[in-house]
């Protein structure tokens, strides 16, 4: 559970519970934070809400994660 928790925060928790590194292509996206569940258990499942409550695309290779903005309007909750 998040409680108004940056992404710079959650891209901590993919790296320790996955061991994937994060790529953050545009840095201000490190800023932007939610409040909610994302499930742990599940990469593919962590990865789609994460999408939809921080408005990015994740593209997951091999050991990595790049993160970027998409075209959907952000909302800060």
């Amino acid at each position: 559970m998040y409680d108004n928790t940056s992404l710079s925060e959650v891209i901590e928790d993919i790296t320790f519970t996955y061991g994937k590194g994060v790529k953050v292509v545009d840095e201000d996206l490190l800023s932007r934070k939610i409040s909610g569940a994302i499930p742990t258990n599940n990469l593919d499942e962590f990865i789609k809400v994460a999408e939809l409550l921080f408005g990015v695309h994740a593209e997951v290779e091999e050991s990595q994660i790049f993160l970027k903005t998409t075209n959907r309007n952000y909302v800060d909750r």
